[in-house]
């Protein structure tokens, strides 16, 4: 096993020493829909920023559209502070998706784990595991945490939502 290299922390995030409330935290989304079937992202921006976070078409209002890589290198500059990536049940990631940014967000001061708040393991080869779920990317600090927990949150009460439907089919 070849012993790990580290690099020198950057911090190059825009954001180091501004004041910036959670509720201003801006997403970046993907363009395609399967990185969040179930709507997920809208759940925990409304949780982060109220009421108003939505437009009146369910998108989130503070949101930039991207493709690729590129959002990581967003948050590593401070041009937002999220990105989440929460795809269907099943669905295993590519590694070439996520380490290099997860490195390049890193090195800015950023935070990358899976919806649990665990480092993402990039050792298992071309995928991550398969028991991993979601990923949760942000500029770092007390936004991490207050998106961990929203994530939690929308999800409990997903949760609930479907355990009173399935009793109530009962």
């Amino acid at each position: 096993d070849a012993e790990p290299i580290y690099c020198n922390e950057v911090r190059a995030s825009a954001n180091d020493g501004i004041e910036l409330k959670v509720s201003d935290a801006r997403f970046c989304l993907g363009v395609e829909n399967y990185g969040d079937p179930l709507g997920q992202q809208a759940a925990i921006s409304s949780i982060i920023h109220g009421p108003d976070g939505l437009t009146n078409d369910g998108e989130i209002e503070k949101a930039r559209r991207m493709d690729s890589q590129v959002k990581y290198g967003v948050l590593a500059r401070g041009g937002a502070e999220v990105f989440l990536r929460l795809p269907k049940a099943g669905y295993v990631e590519w590694i070439w998706d996520h380490a290099a940014g997860n490195v390049v967000l890193h090195e800015a001061g950023g935070k990358v784990t899976d919806a649990e708040g665990s480092a993402v393991d990039f050792s298992h080869g071309a995928k991550v595991s398969e028991s991993l779920y979601g990923i949760i990317a942000t500029n770092g600090g007390v936004f991490h945490e207050q998106i961990l927990r929203a994530y939690k949150e929308q999800k409990a009460a997903r949760d609930d939502k479907a355990n009173s439907s399935f009793r109530a089919k009962l």
